[in-house]
């Protein structure tokens, strides 16, 4: 595939300037007639701010994409980067274009991403869209999202040299790397931040890399040892911590950065059901809300099944000897 059907290779972070880590997207007219025109609210730095607030809302390649719906990054970006953020005006549409056309531009991505905004609004919004209707059109729902995240592996190898990167998962080598700087979009959480605070910086990284070590499935000894062994070694080995002081960083572990597309499906049809119930429409009969009932716990069960349906990728890390860099798949 030609080069200029990957995506955009975007370089920099939300704390750079987006046009001078991306200096080529400076040049098209739209942009700079943007900041012409946004000259009174900071030009080149408003704008800016603009496009990183939608890397974080639209981008498949950001850390949050697959563990969080729209609604919920929205309401991430306009509380922890950018409180005027509002994609459902009619100002932002242009700026949203362009990063489509521009930015994502690969049609797989596209598909994928506009696909996925629209169920998510008919999870929220259509009655008559049931947990059946809603799971039988997930299934092919999937398809785009395989096909998309492979278009975006296949461009991040082409540009970095840098295999099976997405979905993102944690980045980084316990023994080499501050988990924060390796990770940076975890800034985004006021629980990351209360926790350096708390902590202090060097200390906030070992205890969430302590985690990483008993409950993430890259981590080497996850699928080799019980989690206490994985406990003892942690504490003995890596970092003394007593892991029952910090159970709401656990919770946060494992609701966010564990988190993966088809548990925030499951979650948001679960939603959908009890709305269903709660609604109190008279087309929504018990009839109804057993086969939705039934399909929700079919869909659970392969959501949640951690002993079938998985394979199990092994990298040798670059920079983690003796370590091994691990993704799990859904077959």
């Amino acid at each position: 595939m030609r080069s200029d059907e990957h995506p955009y290779n975007l370089h920099g972070y939300i704390t750079d300037n987006f046009f001078e880590a991306n200096p080529d997207l400076a040049k098209y007219p739209f942009i700079k007639t943007k900041i012409e025109e946004e000259e009174e609210n900071g030009g080149i730095d408003y704008v800016s701010k603009i496009m990183w607030s939608l890397y974080l809302f639209l981008d498949p390649r950001t850390f949050i994409y697959d563990k969080m719906t729209y609604d919920e990054k929205r309401m991430l970006v306009v509380r922890s980067y950018n409180s005027d953020f509002n994609p459902d005006q009619i100002g932002f549409q242009p700026y949203i274009n362009f990063y489509e056309e521009r930015i994502l531009k690969n049609e797989d991505v596209l598909y994928f991403t506009r696909l996925k905004r629209q169920y998510e609004r008919k999870i929220k919004n259509e009655t008559a869209f049931t947990i059946v209707k809603a799971v039988k059109e997930l299934r092919g729902f999937i398809m785009y999202s395989k096909k998309a995240y492979g278009m975006l592996n296949m461009a991040e190898q082409y540009y970095n040299r840098v295999k099976n990167r997405y979905p993102r998962k944690i980045d980084g080598d316990p023994e080499e790397h501050n988990f924060f700087t390796k990770n940076k979009e975890l800034f985004l959480f006021e629980e990351m931040n209360n926790l350096i605070s708390k902590e202090g910086a060097e200390n906030a990284s070992k205890i969430m890399w302590s985690f990483y070590h008993i409950l993430d499935p890259k981590s080497f000894y996850f699928d080799k040892t019980t989690r206490e062994e994985r406990e003892k070694r942690c504490i003995e080995k890596f970092y003394k911590i007593d892991f029952t002081d910090y159970l709401d960083i656990e919770d946060f572990y494992k609701k966010l950065i564990l988190m993966d597309e088809e548990q925030v499906n499951y979650n948001e049809l679960k939603k959908k059901m009890d709305f269903l119930i709660m609604s109190g429409s008279k087309n929504y009969d018990v009839l109804k809300a057993s086969e939705d009932r039934e399909e929700l716990l079919k869909y659970k069960t392969a959501v949640f099944n951690d002993s079938e349906g998985f394979s199990q990728v092994v990298i040798q890390g670059k920079v983690q000897p003796g370590l091994m860099a691990r993704r799990i798949i859904r077959e």
